[in-house]
């Protein structure tokens, strides 16, 4: 199958749908499908070879990744001059079966490749805007133009793409269309059995906001005081966001504790996870936790064999249980939060039968597997198209 996967985010940014967007179409690539990828550039000298170096990643002939520099003119936003470029480009594209977009501000781009090509268009949501009643979580009026593209032109697409059970729940109640649950995945599995760490080692990927739940793992972490154990955070979208978390850190006395890293290269947070003994996904409940994401860093835990600890919510259930290794907590509990990280590090041998469920079941979660099952998804919606 010849596809092409566009997504506006920044490939020589920081963000985390620069790890998703390229995973995905590396993951289409290696389950045997011809994939164009479009993202978007702020340095014009970043070239694609430093995008998969930055993850680690060789060159894949199956797929071709294409950076368009973002631009401003006419007062015509940047990423309207991205999607009228990379649409352009689609509709030359000879042979091309499907185009998927994780974007809501490509739909109008989607639809209109549709009624005018017939090529079949898919939509990967990463958060749900058709019906703002369901929303206690957001401001309408800042979600309202979400709001009315997906309500104008989700019908318009043959397939959307779910990342998980509820979030194409919630797609399911108003739309007729072809709803799918295609989840995320990660591209290799690198477990490491035997960590010989001088004490237990906890790790925390991602960004540092309160709704991450980051309050709670600090808080938890200052009142398990009979075990030995470090904590490292890696990530932050901003120095602001950094410096926060370490002044908590600094409040709660944990500086013996807790290593607060920044924001580094991807391929940096491999050497921490390659010696990290837990992982943590400490979600407050929120709308958007609970039936919308769908944590990367989930399946970072998991590519190296790492048990994880998580706020035992809808969307995380949809992924994984107990018996793949995760221990679960009442959302924002700090006491019960704490109480399964002493479990945990206090037993070894509870922590040896969490790394043998993870070894078990972390390869199902593989990208070339998931991706595989996108393709059977996609290709049932073109059957039934023609």
């Amino acid at each position: 199958m010849y596809l092409a996967y566009v997504n506006k985010v920044y490939a020589d940014s920081t963000l985390p749908a620069v790890n998703f967007s390229l995973h995905n179409g590396y993951g289409l690539a290696l389950a045997g499908a011809q994939v164009d990828l479009y993202m978007q550039v702020k340095d014009p000298l970043f070239a694609s070879d430093t995008l998969l170096q930055n993850f680690g990643l060789t060159k894949n002939k199956n797929l071709t990744i294409h950076l368009i520099r973002a631009r401003r003119w006419l007062g015509i936003k940047t990423n309207q001059w991205f999607y009228l470029h990379v649409f352009r480009a689609i509709r030359r594209t000879e042979n091309l079966q499907a185009v998927i977009s994780r974007d809501p501000g490509a739909l109008p781009y989607l639809a209109r490749l549709h009624d005018r090509k017939k090529i079949p268009v898919f939509y990967q949501p990463h958060n749900y805007y058709l019906d703002l009643s369901r929303r206690p979580d957001i401001n309408p009026k800042n979600a309202q133009k979400y709001h009315l593209i997906e309500k104008t032109f989700l019908f318009k697409m043959d397939g959307i793409l779910c990342l998980q059970k509820e979030q194409a729940a919630l797609y399911r109640q108003d739309l007729s269309a072809n709803v799918f649950c295609t989840p995320a995945g990660m591209l290799a599995y690198k477990s490491t059995p035997s960590r010989n760490n001088t004490q237990i080692q906890l790790v925390y990927i991602g960004s540092l906001q309160h709704k991450k739940g980051i309050d709670i793992i600090l808080q938890a972490c200052a009142r398990v005081q009979k075990c030995k154990f470090e904590l490292v955070l890696i990530g932050g979208r901003n120095e602001a966001e950094i410096r926060n978390a370490r002044a908590r850190v600094d409040k709660l006395n944990l500086q013996h504790r807790v290593t607060s890293t920044g924001w580094i290269p991807y391929r940096e947070v491999q050497g921490y996870l390659r010696s990290a003994d837990l992982g943590i996904i400490p979600l407050q409940d929120t709308f958007y936790n609970r039936y919308l994401t769908a944590p990367n860093k989930l399946f970072d835990y998991f590519s190296h064999g790492i048990p994880v600890i998580a706020s035992d919510l809808p969307s995380i259930r949809s992924f994984v249980s107990e018996s793949d290794g995760c221990l679960f907590f009442e959302p924002g509990n700090v006491d019960d939060c704490a109480q399964k990280i002493e479990l945990f590090v206090s037993d070894a041998s509870y922590q040896k039968e969490l790394r043998r469920r993870v070894t078990q079941s972390a390869p199902r979660f593989l990208w070339q597997r998931q991706a595989e099952r996108m393709l059977r998804c996609i290709d049932e919606c073109r059957v039934r198209s023609r």
